[in-house]
């Protein structure tokens, strides 16, 4: 297929979605904002890129990848629904998010990334991977701010791009398209095996520039490379010190060199940073009793104010006063 023959446009239906504008490009293909025609709805719709198209065995990698994506269903994972090859164009369908990339807010609404959200977001992500991980032995790949979205409804962020992952142990040669800024060294010399440790690191990474504003390591593409497998990261606290002691000791370990100098497992990250959070943002104490336990009901016997007993006795003593001059009168 020829770049020209690979054109999509705004109309162009796509295995029964009706491709409406793009939404984004990443490594290995072009996202389109599509309605799917069957049943009225919005959907995201992934396309390959032709060059990848011409590698053999990627496109069967390309499905495999995505049938495993669609086993994972959590509210923090962008929800696999669809794919298919039309006319040799691969296509990967994903729920539509109506939110902002994470790399959006981070450039152009910075004063977003407060503490509190960072923590919020942290968190709904390691258990999101943790989630991954633990059912399917799933991991992500390519972590970084341009696959994580921030739903408009406030329901908190979204990790998108499974398709990019692999089910690790299993028997395929197949090289994970990691972005260069975010990638863990052991997966950039392909030394042991990759699981949830190099998606710490680059989960770290991406931290690490959403805390202080720029990553760990930058510049071109070889010395960034190399910069990731043998130089130390400046500690988190040197480049911000407003960052909270904890936080930036755990995104520092994070960064280790060697996976076994990191976090073991999502587990860990999470409930560290779940800690830290309880820290930094302690929630007020909800009433519990006025939530939970119901007010007793007003009895209606219940005991009557002195002045009204003394009203009450008083028009009594005028009552009796009244009808012995009416019986009086009467005699």
């Amino acid at each position: 297929m020829s770049d020209e023959d690979f054109k999509i446009v705004s109309g162009d239906i796509i295995g029964g979605y009706v491709i409406i504008k793009e939404l984004g490009r990443g490594n290995n293909g072009v996202v389109y904002l599509a309605r799917q025609r069957i049943l009225e709805r919005l959907v995201a719709c992934k396309v390959l890129l032709p060059e990848y198209m011409k590698e053999p065995g990627y496109a069967e990698a390309f499905f495999r990848e995505a049938r495993t994506a669609a086993q994972i269903s959590h509210p923090n994972i962008v929800q696999a629904l669809d794919v298919g090859n039309d006319n040799g164009k691969c296509f990967f369908v994903m729920e539509f998010i109506d939110g902002e990339m994470l790399e959006d807010i981070r450039i152009s609404k910075p004063e977003q990334l407060t503490p509190k959200f960072l923590l919020t977001t942290a968190i709904q992500l390691a258990g999101a991977l943790e989630y991954a991980w633990n059912t399917r032995r799933m991991i992500h790949g390519d972590i970084k701010p341009e696959n994580i979205m921030i739903q408009r409804n406030g329901n908190g962020a979204k990790l998108a791009d499974l398709g990019l992952a692999r089910v690790a142990g299993s028997n395929t040669s197949d090289e994970i398209m990691a972005t260069p800024l975010y990638v863990a060294p052991e997966v950039i010399t392909q030394t042991g095996e990759t699981d949830p440790r190099s998606d710490i690191y680059s989960f770290g990474v991406m931290l690490y520039e959403l805390s202080c504003g720029e990553p760990p390591f930058n510049g071109k593409m070889d010395d960034l490379l190399n910069m990731h497998i043998s130089q130390a990261p400046q500690p988190l606290l040197q480049r911000n010190p407003d960052m909270n002691v904890r936080l930036a000791s755990l995104i520092d370990r994070m960064l280790a060199k060697s996976p076994a100098d990191r976090p073991q497992s999502w587990q860990e990250v999470r409930e560290t940073l779940e800690t830290i959070r309880k820290e930094l943002c302690p929630e007020k104490p909800e009433q519990l009793r006025s939530a939970i336990i119901e007010k007793p009901k007003k009895h209606l016997n219940k005991p009557m104010p002195q002045w009204a007993k003394m009203l009450i006795a008083i028009a009594a003593a005028f009552a009796a006063i009244l009808i012995m001059a009416l019986l009086k009168n009467s005699f």
